[in-house]
């Protein structure tokens, strides 16, 4: 009587681990789908490259290509916008008045101006995809979820008249990784397609890594006055 007893409490017990069990795989192949499978909408798309937005600290080179190829190595701090391209470095403050200043290393020049234009034209570069995928002209179509130049991505297409823009989205950061635009897609002999590529790390700008280099013995400018050094 006692061993009955003892083998019906043991399946009472077992009854809510087996249920348990049961759900767990039945949601395990529903979760993996959600995840690897299933098409990402133009809503969730757009929820995943919105999420850039809150990035206040990043390293990005930015390589476009078109009939030729040019990098600009940014960096993105507490508002402070580094960038480098060739001989040139360019730092702009954006919580100071008197914000920016370009130095040309070659010719030893540094100019001094008053604009915020640079870290709003890097912005609009990284939002480039929000832009996009907010605009109901274009006709959104997903493509497929894979890895681009190493990352696990979401590759998306967007067509409107003659253009179309592939791009593929970090799945965990929501950076786009790469946009492939292609303007005049119904005239052949004149399509033109520019490939934007970005290289990024989050969070690991330093302020040592926005420095600028020693500028002792360049010639100074204020942008808009005489070609004279600052001080004379």
């Amino acid at each position: 009587m006692k061993r009955e007893k003892k083998e019906k409490k043991t399946f009472i017990l077992a009854v809510p681990t087996i249920i348990v069990i049961i759900v767990f795989l039945i949601a395990m192949p529903i979760m993996i789908y959600q995840k690897n499978y299933k098409p990402l909408s133009r809503e969730d798309a757009l929820s995943l490259s919105e999420k850039i937005l809150s990035i206040d600290n990043i390293s990005c080179e930015i390589i476009t290509k078109s009939e030729y190829e040019r990098l600009i190595d940014y960096k993105f701090k507490d508002n402070v916008l580094y960038s480098k391209y060739n001989d040139s470095i360019e730092l702009t403050n954006g919580n100071n008045e008197n914000n920016s200043i370009y130095i040309d290393t070659k010719a030893k020049e540094k100019f001094i101006y008053n604009s915020n234009n640079n870290i709003e034209n890097f912005k609009g570069t990284l939002n480039a995809a929000i832009e996009i995928l907010s605009n109901d002209d274009y006709e959104y179509n997903f493509i497929k979820y894979e890895k681009v130049n190493g990352i696990k991505a979401a590759t998306v297409e967007l067509e409107k008249d003659d253009s179309e823009f592939v791009i593929s989205l970090d799945r965990e950061t929501g950076m786009p990784i790469k946009i492939i635009g292609k303007y005049n897609t119904k005239d052949e002999e004149n399509t033109s397609t520019i490939t934007t590529v970005y290289r990024y790390q989050i969070g690991q700008v330093k302020d040592d890594d926005l420095k600028l280099p020693d500028t002792e013995g360049y010639n100074v400018t204020e942008v808009g006055s005489t070609n004279e050094k600052i001080g004379e």
